[in-house]
């Protein structure tokens, strides 16, 4: 898993956005704690699918 501030990020978001498209989990932090991490469209869609199945 990759670690990002959420100032690096937002200063450039490709290098976010291209290994989580990949099938990498990119975790952003702020004032160094885990705050979100991005995934695929994939990933979410089917961790999306997985909730809706178990409620």
């Amino acid at each position: 898993m990759t670690m990002i501030s959420s100032k690096d990020a937002k200063a450039s978001f490709s290098h976010v956005v291209d290994p989580a498209a990949a099938g990498e989990f990119v975790m952003t932090t702020r004032h160094g704690r885990a705050a979100a991490v991005v995934v695929s469209a994939r990933v979410a869609g089917a961790g999306c699918a997985l909730a809706l199945w178990f409620g």
